[in-house]
């Protein structure tokens, strides 16, 4: 399941005026909200978003910007990677793309940043953070007996 939404920040919205007047900024709980709007089109399903942790901005949304916000959902059925053999789990990988472009079109810088720590705990790859060290091991034993596993399969030309 995929959405995505483009919102614009025209410098007329009310909350520019108000919130940091002399370097007018998104705020942040507006930002979520348009998040957790786009995830409720993704999943197809009217949800609550009942807390938020540490959420952290890396960048300011400015008057004049866009926020593209893209939310998919999907099941681990390929290479994680492109080297740890699928799980069957069903994966969330956080990615932020931040993309600045200048009126004529062109592109002024690119930022992204991806949780692929995040997924390769949800995929048991990795031991998740604070796992004891017998864990930890399991963790790793586990993966070098699906990888061993995964090698010995014969390949057919569409896996190449």
């Amino acid at each position: 399941m995929r959405a995505r939404a483009v919102r614009h920040l025209p410098s007329t919205l009310d909350v520019f005026a108000t919130h940091f007047p002399r370097f007018p900024v998104q705020p942040g709980v507006l930002l979520l909200d348009d998040m957790v709007e786009v995830a409720r089109l993704a999943v197809g399903v009217d949800w609550m978003l009942t807390g938020a942790d540490k959420v952290r901005y890396r960048r300011f949304a400015r008057p004049g910007d866009e926020v593209d916000i893209e939310i998919e959902t999907g099941t681990h059925r390929g290479r994680l990677a492109g080297v740890f053999p699928p799980t069957g789990r069903v994966l969330r990988l956080t990615e932020l793309v931040l993309v600045r472009i200048d009126h004529s079109g062109r592109l002024v810088s690119l930022w992204q940043e991806s949780d692929f720590y995040g997924a390769l705990v949800q995929a048991g790859v990795l031991a998740p953070p604070g796992a004891s060290k017998p864990r930890q091991a399991r963790t790793a034993l586990r993966n070098a007996v699906r990888a061993a596993r995964s090698r010995i399969q014969p390949r057919t030309a569409g896996s190449l």
